[in-house]
């Protein structure tokens, strides 16, 4: 597969989320590089690609604070950021 188009982009993969530098890395090789379509934040970034858009402000303002900190393995975040784009 393809790295994740998204890379240059992304605030994990551009170490804006660097809590665990030791797991970091091995993070990028399994989901930006290897599997972007396990990757949680590109999930819902597809989505938003597809044409959903958070309903109101308040949608908008949890999207982006749950997107802050969210690791690539996060899948139960994007699951619920999902949901609110498609409710």
């Amino acid at each position: 597969m393809l790295p994740c188009e998204r890379s240059e982009y992304c605030s994990f993969f551009t170490n804006q989320l660097s809590d665990l530098p030791s797991e970091t890395e091995e993070l990028r090789k399994t989901f930006c590089r290897m599997n972007k379509l396990a990757c949680a934040r590109y999930m819902v970034h597809k989505k938003l690609r597809e044409g959903f858009a958070p309903r109101d402000e308040a949608a908008l303002s949890y999207m982006d604070r749950e997107m802050q900190g969210m690791y690539p393995h996060d899948i139960i975040r994007a699951t619920r950021i999902i949901s609110m784009l498609t409710e």
